[in-house]
């Protein structure tokens, strides 16, 4: 999913890899809703079948991993770059804007385009037609009748899944207006707060602050502690350095170890009681927190950690397609509820090729979009410092 360009400027192998196992952790929880039947369903119980279902259903709470991990990222250096009085809205804006809008008009496009074609072309199919089988990961009327123009506009604009629904079968979305919000909020509420900002910009901030709030509604904020701690760990980074580097080997590689632990057992604690009990999720963010802290610094070399790095840089686009290409996969594959898969070595051969697939596209999509981003960004902003000499020029005269 998104991070802030920070993690491109100084890569962290350990945090990315952690990056994309939640991506494709979120990626499978969707996988195996539209192509495997559910447990309830299973012809076989065994261990081996369990854990399967188990890291099929860890997709949401990976989604809270992202959250703390964007606070870092994000929320640190802003926190920082506010102490320091250099903070500026309009360089912070296309930063971030351009990072969010890059993949996500092209995802919306596609969204539109495969939604349309395969409701066209494969309209019977329950993945089209509607069906409550697949537990929201798909619109259970169909995706046609979200895929209008309030609705395009509104996941354009960040109020999906608050104010419109997310846009067609994209349910993924909803996370993107979370995301969106928070890095509009945390700023705003540290200009508030800041006594190098001049009065009217502390008011205008808290302002911000209040009607953000109201607009965004209380189940996006219902999440913001998630973020909040990654940008705790991010603005006390030099402490955390500092602990972390006195810290022997031997037993920080235990506290890491426990640390990864902690964010299963919360994870899987949320997937067995979440549904009773609204906001459990947010349990997910301590681990997190504390993992994001110890592997800050001193990250792992493992040569198997490096790749899973590298798919990193277009995790986001993954996250952003991979419900569309799913479901229009799977309308072919297994029309019906009733077709989808048991658990068998068949069916995993399927999952792969499928997996496959959807990385597939979605590397190719950030080929255009996201790795672009960098250039964009400082282009835009390059652009703004143009403009404001030429106004300052022509003010002076």
């Amino acid at each position: 999913m998104i991070m802030g360009d920070r993690a491109r400027q100084r890569v962290n192998i350990s945090l990315n890899a952690v990056r994309t196992i939640a991506a494709f952790l979120v990626v499978i929880s969707h996988l195996r809703a539209l192509f495997f039947v559910d447990f309830s369903d299973a012809e076989s119980k065994s261990v081996l079948v369990q854990a399967v279902y188990l890291a099929g259903s860890l997709g949401h709470p990976a989604v809270i991993v992202f959250f703390v991990l964007s606070g870092y990222w994000v929320g640190g250096a802003t926190t920082r770059s506010v102490s320091a009085g250099s903070f500026s809205w309009s360089r912070y804006g296309i930063a971030r804007l351009s990072r969010l809008w890059l993949v996500l008009a092209p995802a919306i496009i596609l969204t539109q385009l495969l939604d349309r074609l395969g409701s066209e072309v494969n309209g019977s199919s329950m993945v089209y037609s509607g069906s409550p089988d697949y537990h929201t990961v798909i619109p259970a009327d169909g995706p046609v009748p979200t895929l209008g123009v309030a609705e395009t506009l509104g996941n354009l604009f960040f109020v999906q899944s608050i104010h419109v629904p997310t846009l067609g079968t994209n349910s993924p979305l909803w996370s993107l207006a979370y995301e969106f919000w928070y890095y509009a909020l945390f700023p705003a509420i540290l200009v508030a707060l800041s006594r190098r900002f001049e009065t009217r910009s502390r008011i205008a901030s808290g302002i911000f602050v209040v009607v953000g709030g109201i607009v965004a509604g209380p189940d996006v904020l219902l999440m913001f502690p998630a973020w909040l701690l990654g940008a705790g760990v991010g603005w006390q980074q030099e402490r955390v350095a500092a602990r972390v580097f006195a810290i022997k080997l031997r037993s920080l590689a235990l506290a890491r170890m426990a640390s990864v632990s902690s964010v299963v057992f919360t994870s899987i604690a949320v997937v067995a009681f979440g549904s009773r009990v609204h906001g459990l999720e947010l349990i997910v963010a301590l681990p997190a927190a504390a993992m994001v802290a110890l592997f800050s610094v001193k990250p792992s070399r493992s040569f198997v950690l490096k790749p899973l790095s590298s798919a990193a840089e277009w995790s986001y686009s993954l996250y952003a397609i991979h419900v569309p290409v799913l479901a229009f996969l799977a309308s072919f594959i297994v029309p019906a509820s009733e077709a989808r898969w048991q658990v068998t070595g068949a069916s995993a051969v399927g999952f792969v090729a499928v997996l496959s697939v959807v990385a597939a596209s979605a590397y190719g999509m950030s080929l255009v979009t996201e790795t672009h981003t960098k250039r964009l960004r400082d282009g835009l902003i390059k652009r703004l410092s143009a403009s404001k000499a030429i106004a300052t020029t022509i003010s002076g005269r």
